[in-house]
């Protein structure tokens, strides 16, 4: 019954601390019934005071003023932006004028973590609001609350304002109460007492049926109901907590409820309902659920969003934009509905970035953080509080207290916020021990020497509890973890496997063991069953045995490679080796990962992860996922300094290359400088600079002098190695296998069977990667009418862009001026050399393929292979060359085919000489040709 004129008056700012206003006031109105005025109605400075508000605060005995952190001011010293400050008719302000003149004791009430203002910013009028009592007092709602700070609070409320407390509180009832009176339950669930046996759930998540006995998050759930339900603005909620937080059981268990009994109409999905189109599938699931009520408000709610990052489904790389997208129409489509998106915290940053790119406001201030030790202490102790539960279940705690110490213990002994599940399963088994024979159960002191504080003892327990059904001798303790490992992955957490393909492996179809112990799982809760677009699929329970299983399991399994075979490292070692060298990637990260996963020499396995991490961020292959992978796998190695594991752990995905780069360079120098060199084309390394002057080209009955201006030309043709980076980065993985040889590909040798095309496009791909102006214009859309091969069906307008310092193809007068020796030339045959078996590969020993580069002797310039291996392209279009040449010539205007310089490893060594020259359609790819790089040296 409310009191004509109430006791106690709350001041707040309605735009900074409506929720914590609202809590408090249930809070003290079940300690003092009736006594306590709120003003829930919004007013503009100005609007006209309403009597009954100067009423109650003349007659109230105690005014309670919330100060949250920017009551005063919203930025640092920026005061004007307040209208506390500098507005006389703000009504705070207003009340709290009014409060000091009539002598009414006001105590201000810091929030979560607010400071007292400086005296010199608050207004003059009321600079006297912490004289008057204990100069504020810090109540925290939403970190850690302390029960006896609260508990202190309500003392001292009750001694200024002449009242007695109607109830004694437990420290398991801060919060429980005032959320049942805003957001009880409906009355069908509050009423019904639960089916379940037992009080306590162990691992097996909180369902709506669960909602009576859902305890511990009673503070969470009032806060995610008072936005949702009573708070206008944001319509998108984000819902985020790490492993264990108890993200769905929270949802299910504890909001979906109270909302429905607010008279809305609420739809809950995960994305596992939608294997084939993911998030934009279940939501439109949920669209087409609330489509059919005829409810005016309605929440949709979609969990598990993080596996769109974590378990991707093949032929939806655009998952988390595409709900976006499906989300910002819907927004503005149905007006009275409301949005709850629930995920793991890790990927934050990910979804938050499409729902920014889409320009979606939301709410993200919602994360699920460890239960700390009031939210513990109420989970133990709730349902001993409940009359009725605890009539049910006839259970007590002996002393009263023993809730608060067990809540203590737990939170010592773990930690990954595992806290929640790990809580129920230790109640549980405290629950069934303590049974005495007429049906009562007693918690005690001594029940503290029994609780489970590590992991490790944890699943030791569910295999102990297993071992009493299937014996060790019937399957060890290998079949058993290697079954449980199919059920996680690699974040590590909980993975969905359907069943009829799992025992279809050939791992598991053999042993009709493994369905016995998968049944027996099932029974323990250690796995769930569920359907998966009509199909029997089972996942872990829960997240929090995830990492124990994945571990003791590779534990096993690393003791028993070891001991059946040393050289299995070795083997997998010599097959990463053999995967990157031909190019196989893929391949190659997956063969990583198992060497890594084997947990021995992982320091000899450095430079492999090196390699591929920097081969998968300078492709952005998969959108770097894979980079991501393998750093994560990296850092979980421990391979490195302290220093280096927390900036690699500090790398944003998806990764800012300049960030990564600079990380794989500090974690070994000269390692990163040979990988720059061997799939780009660094100047200090590659690049050798050429002395522009004047040579005779040609042979001696048709020879001219040619002049060049001074350049750069490769010191190698371009190898598979720097292609294949092009080729992955650009999509072109498919295309690229097409391309290869007889023989294979292999990563050091020239790279062949491209075109005069793909040798341009690679140029101007090289020089965006090293932010160089591009060489060449490229229109793929115009046919060049200089070019006059029928054959060509592509014709590409090419156009070369002058005085530039980007990747080019030489020009023949460049080419033949450099293989000559350039000005240090003596005259040779061939490049380098009269003896061609010393400078280059062709038809006599090459054994029918390709060779290394950059195996023979160089030339008088220090340049490789110019005599044979591969015919490379040059700019030019071919024609005899004019009776003069001028200054670096470029060759002809038109032509139908362009050169190529060089003899091959399929020519004869005639064909090898310096001067010959040869011709192809430019279209053409043959496993003769290749190219190597020129750059304009301005």
């Amino acid at each position: 019954m409310k009191h004509p004129n109430p006791a106690i008056f709350l001041n707040y700012r309605r735009a900074l601390s409506t929720l914590e206003a609202r809590l408090l006031y249930l809070m003290l109105q079940f300690r003092f019934p009736g006594q306590v005025f709120i003003d829930e109605e919004t007013l503009e400075a100005g609007d006209r005071w309403r009597t009954e508000i100067k009423n109650c605060v003349r007659n109230a005995r105690v005014m309670i003023s919330l100060i949250p952190e920017d009551w005063i001011s919203y930025a640092g010293e920026l005061v004007v932006q307040s209208k506390l400050r500098y507005d006389p008719n703000c009504h705070v302000r207003h009340e709290i004028e009014t409060a000091l003149k009539n002598g009414i004791t006001i105590i201000p009430v810091l929030i979560n973590g607010a400071k007292q203002p400086e005296k010199a910013f608050l207004p003059e009028s009321i600079a006297k609001l912490f004289d008057t009592f204990n100069n504020g007092i810090p109540l925290d709602f939403r970190g850690n609350p302390n029960v006896g700070a609260f508990e202190k609070f309500f003392e001292q409320v009750a001694k200024k304002a002449g009242l007695e407390q109607q109830a004694e509180e437990s420290d398991s009832g801060l919060f429980p109460a005032p959320l049942a009176e805003e957001f009880p339950l409906p009355p069908d669930l509050a009423q019904l007492l639960p089916a379940a046996e037992s009080p306590f759930v162990g691992l097996r998540p909180f369902h709506l049926d669960d909602a009576r006995l859902f305890f511990g998050r009673s503070r969470e759930i009032y806060h995610l109901c008072f936005k949702v339900v009573r708070k206008k603005g944001h319509r998108i909620f984000l819902l985020d907590g790490y492993s264990g937080t108890g993200k769905s059981s929270l949802l299910q268990a504890g909001l979906i409820p109270r909302v429905q009994a607010q008279g809305w109409y609420v739809s809950y999905r995960r994305r596992e309902e939608d294997p084939i189109h993911g998030l934009s599938g279940v939501f439109q699931q949920l669209l087409a659920d609330a489509l059919e009520q005829p409810h005016a408000d309605k929440l949709l709610i979609l969990d598990q969003m993080e596996e769109a990052i974590t378990d991707r489904i093949k032929g939806l790389p655009t998952e988390l934009e595409d709900l976006a997208g499906a989300l910002r129409k819907a927004i503005l489509l149905y007006p009275d509905y409301r949005f709850i998106l629930g995920f793991r915290s890790e990927q934050m940053v990910r979804i938050t970035k499409a729902l920014d790119d889409e320009r979606l406001p939301y709410d993200d201030d919602n994360t699920l953080h460890q239960l700390d030790l009031v939210g513990a202490t109420e989970a133990i102790g709730g349902i001993s509080v409940d009359p009725v539960l605890a009539k049910k279940y006839q259970l007590a705690f002996s002393p009263v207290t023993l809730p608060q110490a067990i809540a203590q213990r737990l939170l010592k002994g773990w930690d990954n916020y595992h806290i929640a599940p790990l809580l129920q399963v230790n109640m549980e088994l405290l629950w069934e021990r303590s049974r005495q024979p007429d049906g009562t159960v007693v918690i005690t002191r001594h029940a503290l020497e029994n609780i489970i504080d590590q992991q490790d003892g944890l699943l030791a327990h569910f295999i102990k509890k297993i071992r009493t059904v299937i014996p060790e001798g019937h399957a060890d303790d290998q079949m058993l973890l290697q079954l449980l490992d199919e059920y996680v992955q690699d974040e590590p957490a909980s993975a969905i496997r359907l069943d009829d393909e799992l025992f279809r492996q050939e791992a598991f179809e053999q042993e009709a063991v493994f369905k016995d112990l998968h049944r027996e799982f099932k029974k323990q809760y250690l796995l769930t069953e569920i359907t998966l677009d009509g199909h029997r699929a089972t996942r872990l329970s829960h997240d929090v045995l995830a990492r124990v299983i994945r571990e003791r399991y590779h534990t096993l399994t690393e003791a028993k490679l070891h001991e059946t075979t040393v050289g299995y490292f070795d083997e997998l070692k010599e097959k990463l080796r053999q995967q990157i060298y031909q190019l196989q990637y893929l391949e190659a990260n997956t063969t990583l990962e198992q060497l890594l996963d084997l947990g021995i020499r992982r320091q000899e396995l450095l430079p492999f992860l090196q390699e591929l991490v920097f081969f998968w961020v300078e492709t952005n292959f998969e959108e770097g996922a894979f980079a991501g992978g393998l750093i994560k796998k990296w850092l979980d190695s421990r391979l490195l300094s302290e220093s280096l594991q927390a900036e690699g752990g500090g790398l944003v995905f998806p990764f800012d290359k300049k960030q990564v780069r600079q990380w794989l360079q500090r974690v070994d120098g000269n390692g990163y400088a040979d990988l720059q060199k061997r799939y780009f084309a660094p100047r200090d390394t590659v690049m050798v600079p050429i002395a522009g002057g004047k040579l005779k080209i040609g042979v001696d009955e048709v020879s001219r002098l040619a002049e060049v201006s001074n350049f750069r030309l490769a010191n190698v043709a371009v190898t598979w190695w720097k292609y294949g980076l092009f080729m992955y980065a650009n999509d072109r993985r498919s295309e690229l296998e097409q391309q290869y040889p007889n023989w294979g590909i292999h990563g050091d040798h020239p790279v062949v069977k491209v075109s005069w095309y793909d040798a341009v496009e690679y140029c101007n791909w090289l020089s965006d990667c090293q932010g160089l102006p591009k060489a060449y214009h490229i229109d793929k859309s115009v046919k060049d009418p200089n070019n006059t091969r029928k054959e060509d069906d592509r014709k590409w307008f090419v156009e070369r862009v002058e005085n530039t310092t980007g990747y080019r193809l030489p020009t023949e007068i460049e080419w033949e001026f450099t293989a000559r020796g350039g000005l240090e030339n003596k005259g040779f045959r061939y490049a380098g050399s009269d003896q061609l078996d010393e400078v280059g590969w062709y038809n006599q020993n090459t054994d029918g393929k390709t060779h290394p580069t950059g195996r023979k002797k160089p030339n008088e310039l220090g340049l490789f292979d110019m005599s044979g291996n591969t015919w490379e392209w040059c700019w030019d279009w071919y024609e005899s060359f004019p009776e003069k040449l001028p200054k670096d010539f470029s060759g002809a205007g038109r032509g139908k085919g362009r050169v190529l310089r060089g003899g091959s490893w399929d020519y004869f060594g005639v064909n090898c000489r310096v001067p010959v020259r040869n011709r192809n359609n430019p279209v053409l790819r043959k496993d003769v040709n290749g190219f190597r790089l020129a750059q304009d040296s301005l």
